[in-house]
């Protein structure tokens, strides 16, 4: 993964916090360092956790038998159906802008899905919180690329973010 030198990694603790949706581990978080960020209250940053998926029942791994590349489709395929269910029970006021799969790959061509979404804080004057996450599966883990940031910040960071999350190669 490359990430540009004015974004700084920040190793993530075992317990996250509210971020935290649905027992996610976090591996690493990048934000923008506060020298170059005109506040030190800039919240925008991208967060990469991994999920362990669930035990595959006996009809996937017959598929994964037969056709690696269906059973992977399956396991994405589940695997966002349970995550945008918890973004509606854990993120207030949630919205779901845009999911897309098919077409998005990372740079080692593991297929992707990507979710756009918004959601309002009530304790931080209500000011709208743009998502993209981008997640993806590779043998018995999903991988979550979580980018957020205020509404007005979403699209200034956006084509840096796109440009970290194109270099991901999953080598495990």
């Amino acid at each position: 993964m490359q990430y540009r030198s004015n974004w700084q990694k920040i190793g993530i603790k075992e317990n996250h916090g509210k971020e935290n949706l649905d027992n996610d581990k976090g591996i690493v978080e990048f934000r923008l360092s506060s020298s170059t960020s005109n506040s030190n209250a800039d919240r925008s940053r991208l967060t990469i956790l991994i999920h362990k998926l669930p035990s595959q029942n006996i009809i996937v791994n017959l598929f994964g038998f037969f056709d690696k590349t269906a059973c992977q489709k399956i396991l994405l395929e589940g695997f966002v159906l349970s995550h945008v269910t918890t973004l509606l029970t854990k993120l207030p006021n949630f919205y779901l802008i845009k999911s897309e799969s098919g077409e998005i790959t990372l740079a080692d061509n593991t297929p992707a899905h990507k979710l756009v979404y918004e959601y309002r804080e009530q304790e931080q004057k209500n000011i709208p919180i743009k998502g993209m996450e981008i997640l993806t599966v590779k043998n018995d883990t999903g991988y979550i690329f979580r980018y957020i940031a205020e509404e007005p910040k979403y699209l200034v960071y956006l084509p840096v973010v796109q440009e970290i999350t194109n270099s991901v190669e999953i080598t495990r």
